[in-house]
């Protein structure tokens, strides 16, 4: 096969694919935001010629605390800390606040109460996505006081195969990038 028919096929499977998928993309996890007893946050999602991931878009962003000072190499090492704190949530293993050497646990209530996601639907690009505001109360948990809280957002990769996003945020297998935002004491 000559090169200008190698052109032709690339070229082709290109078009193939939807105009949407072919953009590379980044998500970036805002700062919390603390107003007396709430906390908020943000993220958007944006294009992006040099970094990201091929992307239609999909994905989203949580608040999550960090509740333990134990260090942990992945989120399983996590588990036990979001049953005691939030049956309905889930815990991560994230860069330490102040200290991107070392990993904890860091935890989050269910899914609508402290994130936004998009599985299948792509979020709109360069725009502001707000969090929902949670309330906390920093003397309804023991050792609530002086939590650090931070925003984690993941997008999505393209799944060329299934012409979709692959929802490998939602711990299914496929690529995705993340985005931990910085870390803020809630008083």
């Amino acid at each position: 096969m000559s090169s200008s028919s190698v052109a032709i096929v690339l070229l082709l499977a290109v078009l193939a694919l939807p105009a949407h998928a072919q953009t590379r993309m980044q998500i970036v996890a805002g700062p919390v935001k603390a107003t007396g007893d709430t906390i908020s946050g943000s993220f958007r999602i944006r294009e992006s010629r040099r970094g990201g991931i091929v992307s239609i878009g999909t994905g989203g962003a949580c608040l999550v605390a960090e509740r333990s000072d134990h260090a942990c190499a992945g989120d399983d090492d996590c588990g036990e800390l979001r049953t005691q704190y939030h049956a309905q949530g889930w815990a991560y293993c994230l860069p330490a606040a102040g200290d991107n050497r070392r990993k904890t646990c860091w935890v989050r209530g269910a899914d609508p109460d402290y994130c936004r996601k998009s599985p299948m639907v792509p979020l709109p690009l360069d725009t502001r996505i707000d969090l929902p505001d949670v309330a906390v109360d920093p003397l309804s948990a023991p050792g609530a006081r002086g939590v650090y809280w931070r925003v984690v957002a993941c997008l999505n990769g393209y799944d060329a195969v299934a012409k979709a996003g692959n929802r490998a945020c939602g711990g299914a297998p496929g690529n995705a990038t993340t985005s931990n935002g910085p870390p803020r004491r809630m008083p």
